[in-house]
């Protein structure tokens, strides 16, 4: 082996560092791809707690609407 190469910790220590850069971009994409989606719920849901007050309206049953 040469002395260029890496050792098999450095190697896993490489692939720990890789998996959570991953599982960091993951997190932001969802963050990203769902932001619009959570602020219309937010909107509907403040909406809906001024129309009715503290009265629970499922959101299952708003949302059976569109489906």
């Amino acid at each position: 082996m040469t002395s260029k190469e890496p050792t098999l910790e450095e190697m896993a220590e490489q692939i720990s560092d890789l998996q959570t850069q991953l599982s960091d971009m993951k997190k932001a994409y969802n963050e990203k791809k769902y932001a619009s989606y959570n602020a219309a719920k937010e909107a509907y849901l403040a909406e809906a707690k001024a129309l009715y007050g503290d009265r629970h309206v499922p959101l299952s049953r708003t949302y059976s609407v569109w489906w």
